[in-house]
């Protein structure tokens, strides 16, 4: 049994409870065609309550956990996981989970088509494209808690629960950002971190269900056995 087999079962309970949410959001948002009430009533408030220390902040946040950011720190992560682990397993499940993230939360953008807050109100340069999801917090959360999860696969539970703490305040801090800045609306972040976190602990239970392709590999790159340990 590989290492990872033993931290799926409750991930995937609670990407589960994830995508279960994300779907009532999606259908409260397609249903309603605009931002929520609460969506304006925050908005609204942010935009009045703006400091410019915060503003650079946000921005700094922003910046770093940006989609392209976001794909070369989980590049370079991979890298370090299969050097670390003569094997791409980890490295593919970091992989799939944040760039499912990305895939599926573009094919969301389409489908919603939802627009963006009033420019009056967008701090960073002015954005019409689609809202539904954030970008960046599904990136950002997708990577977050892929680490969290993949990172020390026989951590104590008390050591995995710190991880996934200090995962979580990432991803929202990302959160916060894209909505401070009045570049998305609150529930498309809400959708971007259940997006972000489904994928991410979905994407080792999938990898591991893929023996046939990930141990040829490994044997070509690595020169290992093909037989399961």
């Amino acid at each position: 049994m590989h290492s990872t087999d033993t931290t799926t079962r409750r991930p995937l309970r609670w990407a589960a409870a994830a995508t279960g949410a994300l779907l009532v959001l999606i259908a409260a948002v397609a249903v309603l065609g605009g931002p929520l009430r609460n969506d304006r009533l925050v908005t609204r408030f942010v935009a009045g309550h703006r400091t410019d220390w915060l503003i650079d902040t946000a921005k700094a946040i922003s910046t770093m956990l940006s989609p392209v950011t976001t794909v070369v720190f989980a590049v370079t992560i991979s890298v370090v996981f299969m050097y670390r682990d003569r094997s791409v397993r980890r490295a593919a499940a970091l992989l799939t989970g944040v760039c499912g993230a990305a895939g599926v939360a573009e094919l969301l953008k389409l489908l919603v088509d939802r627009r963006r807050p009033p420019f009056a109100v967008q701090v960073e340069t002015h954005e019409a494209a689609q809202s539904f999801p954030s970008g960046h917090v599904t990136g950002a959360t997708a990577l977050v808690v892929g680490l969290a999860v993949l990172a020390a696969p026989a951590a104590s539970a008390n050591l995995r629960a710190t991880m996934l703490s200090m995962a979580a305040v990432v991803a929202v801090a990302s959160a916060v950002s894209r909505v401070y800045l009045g570049m998305h609306w609150t529930s498309d972040v809400v959708a971007g971190l259940l997006l972000g976190a489904a994928t991410s602990l979905t994407a080792p239970a999938i990898v591991n269900r893929l023996d046939r392709v990930i141990d040829p590999i490994d044997a070509r790159l690595f020169r290992r056995g093909t037989a399961s340990a």
